[in-house]
């Protein structure tokens, strides 16, 4: 595998899915310390969902350490610096699938995430409807676990 080369699977998992439609569909916009601007969700996603992956050596994602917890990124601090957007306003979203993304040293397990308005916000700062994570081309998600190589 090259760097920055991401190998995505669609993972099925019905119960996880379903599990997941039954959470909170809303979360607030926030921009972190480190200049990552996200949207702040229920930290079920994460708590209650990776357990339902049934891998094994899945681990949840440090993301509480850091003081964000369950969020989907929506810019992130490699694509632009100083984003425009309202801080708190309700974003609505929707679970798509779930899917695995496999790069040299880790595989994340994420949702995919639709939201209208969160693709309004990246068009607004001139920026694709794709997130580009140092070189990695993603869509709008939540990682739900991780498994280290």
């Amino acid at each position: 595998m090259k760097d920055n080369q991401l190998i995505i699977t669609p993972i099925s998992n019905q119960h996880l899915i379903e599990y997941a439609k039954m959470l909170p569909h809303q979360g607030a916009l926030k921009l972190s310390a480190d200049k990552l601007l996200y949207v702040d969700i229920d930290d079920r996603y994460i708590h209650k969902l990776c357990p339902l992956l049934n891998e094994p050596n899945v681990e949840k994602p440090d993301y509480f350490s850091i003081g964000i917890g369950s969020h989907i990124s929506v810019i992130y601090p490699n694509e632009l610096e100083e984003p425009e957007f309202n801080h708190g306003i309700l974003i609505d979203f929707e679970v798509n699938s779930l899917f695995s993304a496999e790069t040299t040293d880790k595989i994340y397990f994420a949702l995919t995430i639709h939201s209208p308005r969160l693709l309004e916000i990246r068009v607004k700062n001139k920026l694709p409807k794709k997130l580009n994570l140092n070189g990695y081309i993603v869509d709008l998600h939540t990682t739900i676990g991780i498994i280290r190589k």
